[in-house]
């Protein structure tokens, strides 16, 4: 099998907050450069064993190639030759950053997708009598921050923050006989002040390491640190865009859309103004397949569907519509008595409430009215108040559980579940104003957050927020999330009160891209839909369908 010549199709050229592209002309020089500047960390992190025969079946490897790197020895050996052979393989690598995913190499196949430069850190701790104890606990915690197991200070959680603002994540962490950090730096700017830091006559990079670490909080005194080495921090990072492109609108018509969401092969609009439900077939997207006047609904805000269901939420009414559809036509029904469900508290304590069940069935909610599926079977939402929450109800409407959030977080706009059973959840700061996100475990404790007010540490020493000031561009990409949609690897796409469009963050909130597309213009409703994979964003006289270019 010969390997055909490099596919010279340009790229567009695109400036961005965090770093220009300009760098690669072509895909097959932005995926060279990729692995070029990534090329000890791919070898460090990948499990080749399980990679060499799904390659050579996507033909990224040839019969010879294949028997070639069976026949070395060791791991390492085996990865070096896979990075090489890829990076002389045109039109392959996107099977090859497919095949990272399938064999659950997430990380390194997220490195691969998007670029930036993944830089070595080497901490060399003074001897003392329980160094080497110390040096594994805060290994341990290292992992623990990496993996979300347990919720950290807030301080811990505004410092990551910060550095995500830069660009910059702790990625991977081993501890041998130094301690390894590895950091994904997306631009040259962080890697440049990296490096002053290090080599500054103050020592500024080692106090700020010690102050982080002491903030971990091991329980014991740390060992200074006696030695650095960064690894190659004089790199040309390149970025990989995010490549939706529009594909489709929806012809709504005169229609005022205010939410969209997607069930088996259609495409559901919800217009108000009045109130009508539009469905689409996804393979005639020019059509209007039915329109059903929804005239019970007062103010239609957000729509979700589950199995048979599609459930409305009415900020008129100050409720949640089930509305039952068959053939995709909404079913009326009969107004039927009042029935009584019991609502579990967060204090365990029992409760009913009288339900009306108007054209099937209703759920009285407080504000904000927006919702997600959760686990494919409920119905998440956020609710404002003195401890703001999540609610999660059945289809039934029962709540199944209710989740205090901090109390920083009051005014709640939207929610959705991750696949680490886990929350996202965008906020404003006061009612008028935009906030950001954050991520909550099921105790409601922070695990994460995005925050473009955020412009210090809270409870930090001094040194750290001025390390931390002069990492971040005073020209980087600013979010304002309000509402948002996941894919199926925690990528989240926002709108919001921003001129950036669609918002682009990773599983662990780190902005990195916004979608400017001619077809968007103010988004105010975004739903992505898994089958198939299309991302609907709507702007109320319109809506945009976009396709990723690139396999998920």
């Amino acid at each position: 099998m010969e390997h055909e010549s490099p596919d010279e199709e340009e790229i567009v050229e695109k400036t961005s907050a965090l770093q220009p592209y300009a760098l690669a002309k072509t895909e097959f020089e932005l995926f060279a450069a990729i692995l070029r500047n990534n090329f000890d960390y791919f070898v460090e992190f990948m499990v080749p064993k399980v990679l060499i025969d799904r390659l050579h079946a996507k033909e990224c490897l040839t019969d010879e190639e294949t028997r070639y790197i069976k026949t070395l020895t060791s791991d390492r050996d085996k990865s070096d030759e896979i990075v090489k052979v890829i990076r002389g393989v045109p039109g392959k690598y996107d099977a090859f950053v497919d095949i990272l995913r399938e064999k659950e190499q997430y990380r390194v196949a997220e490195v691969a997708d998007r670029g930036g430069a993944v830089m070595k850190v080497s901490i060399t701790f003074g001897k003392q009598a329980n160094s080497a104890d110390i040096q594994r606990k805060l290994y341990d915690r290292i992992q623990s921050l990496l993996s979300k197991t347990s919720p950290f200070s807030v301080e811990v959680v505004q410092v990551v923050s910060l550095l995500a603002r830069a660009g910059v994540e702790i990625i991977e962490a081993k501890n041998s006989r130094c301690l390894s950090l590895w950091l994904w730096c997306r631009s040259e700017f962080a890697l440049q002040k990296f490096n002053e830091m290090n080599e500054s006559s103050n020592e500024e990079l080692s106090k700020f390491l010690c102050d982080f670490f002491a903030l971990l909080d091991i329980k014991d005194q740390l060992p200074p640190i006696m030695n650095i080495d960064l690894d190659d921090p004089d790199r040309d990072v390149v970025l990989r865009p995010s490549d939706f492109a529009p594909v489709a609108q929806l012809a709504v018509g005169h229609h005022y859309v205010c939410a969209v969401t997607s069930r088996e092969s259609n495409i559901y609009a919800l217009s108000r103004n009045p109130p009508v439900m539009l469905v689409f077939a996804v393979d005639d997207l020019n059509n209007i397949k039915t329109e059903t006047p929804v005239p019970y609904i007062k103010d239609p805000i957000d729509i979700v569907s589950i199995d048979e269901f599609v459930f409305v939420s009415d900020g008129g009414k100050s409720c949640i519509w089930r509305i039952s559809m068959v053939h995709d036509q909404v079913m009326s029904g009969p107004v039927r008595a009042h029935h009584k469900i019991a609502v579990e508290q967060s204090r365990g304590h029992p409760s009913t409430l009288n339900i009306p069940m108007v054209r099937d069935q209703i759920l009285p909610v407080r504000a904000p009215y927006t919702m997600s599926v959760l686990q494919g079977c409920y119905i998440l939402k956020v609710s404002r108040g003195q401890p703001s929450t999540l609610n999660i109800y059945d289809q039934d409407f029962i709540q199944v559980n209710e989740i205090s959030l901090p109390s920083s977080i009051q005014f709640p706009c939207h929610a959705v579940g991750t696949l680490a059973n886990t929350f996202i959840v965008s906020y404003k700061e006061e009612a008028r104003l935009s906030g950001g996100l954050c991520e909550v475990n099921s105790s409601g404790d922070v695990l994460s957050i995005f925050d473009m007010r955020l412009q210090a540490a809270q409870g930090v020493s001094a040194p750290i927020n001025q390390s931390l000031s002069r990492l971040i561009r005073s020209d980087a990409l600013k979010g304002y999330p309000e509402h948002f949609t996941l894919n199926e690897r925690d990528e989240i796409f926002a709108t919001g009160r921003s001129k950036d469009g669609i918002l682009v963050y990773n599983s662990r909130l780190v902005l990195e891209d916004s979608l400017k597309k001619d077809s968007i213009k103010k988004p105010s409703c975004i739903h992505y839909a898994v089958n198939p994979k299309l991302l609907l964003v709507g702007n109320e006289s319109e809506v945009a369908i976009l396709k990723q270019r690139r396999a998920l």
